[in-house]
């Protein structure tokens, strides 16, 4: 399920150049292969803000190809979205303005495209004939690189381990002793919207340097990016709409325990 395009205008190429050195210290124990570029982000956030933005852009990435995309603005925020911080002297509004940073569509018509967009961040992924190549912006890495710095690797090369998981991902249907599906007669293709607010703790926001916005961006990537999962996949679509995003910007400012206990987690975020 998807809209169709609107094509007026040049379109442009934003051409990714590889970087002198191409080494992340430690990235390797958890990205096996990945390449490092120059991107103008400014000029490609400027582009897709632009009035005149036809929904469409081009990337040339090199060692990975040219990739021709149609890519239209696709907000994952309510009408009445917010974004709450906790500070040591309560609870406070920030302004965010009407900006979609989220975009979605499809490179040659069938391989899907999810990117996250500001004027110094990029996040997301192009589907491949060779695999789903990841981008993501390098100084979320390591802090000491440029914001206009592009790192690219495909997923089948994320080798890091997540010992924290709360259950080993496999298939559905992996339990032997799930009931049988209640079968039901219905109309297909419907499409509904799930709300969603975000919390994140002192650590994510420290994590992110302090900085609200760079918070808000990594939250909205990864709910644009696993939006894709919900839809086609299924017989209807699911459409998430992120309504809040809440951050503790001070280490005394979560609301939750300090507990390690899992029971204590879950009753101090069930309360």
């Amino acid at each position: 399920m998807f809209c169709g395009f609107s094509a007026t205008g040049q379109v442009k190429t934003f051409v990714a150049s590889p970087l002198a050195e191409q080494r992340i210290e430690g990235l390797n124990e958890e990205i096996s292969s990945y390449s490092l570029f120059e991107l103008d982000l400014i000029g490609l956030d400027e582009y897709v803000q632009n009035d005149g933005y036809s929904n469409q852009v081009n990337l040339d990435i090199t060692g990975y190809g040219i990739f021709n995309i149609d890519l239209i603005h696709n907000r994952v925020t309510s009408s009445d979205y917010a974004l709450r911080a906790a500070t040591p002297e309560g609870i406070v509004t920030i302004e965010t303005g009407d900006k979609i940073k989220t975009f979605k569509g499809y490179v040659d018509g069938q391989f899907h495209v999810r990117l996250t967009i500001d004027e110094d961040f990029i996040s997301g992924f192009i589907e491949t004939r060779k695999g789903t190549l990841i981008l993501e912006s390098a100084y979320l890495r390591d802090r000491g690189l440029s914001r206009n710095q592009l790192l690219v690797y495909y997923n089948k090369d994320d080798i890091a381990e997540y010992p924290n998981h709360c259950e080993p991902r496999l298939a559905p249907g992996h339990f032997t002793n799930e009931p049988e599906p209640k079968i039901e007669t219905r109309a297909v293709g419907e499409c509904y919207d799930v709300e969603i607010a975000l919390a994140n703790d002192w650590l994510m926001y420290e994590e992110r340097d302090e900085d609200l916005q760079e918070v808000e961006n990594h939250n909205l990537a990864v709910i644009n990016n696993v939006q894709s999962n919900y839809d086609d996949e299924f017989l209807d679509e699911v459409n998430f709409v992120v309504t809040e995003i809440f951050v503790s910007t001070c280490s005394s400012c979560d609301p939750w325990t300090s507990s390690t206990d899992a029971g204590d987690l879950l009753d101090a975020f069930g309360a």
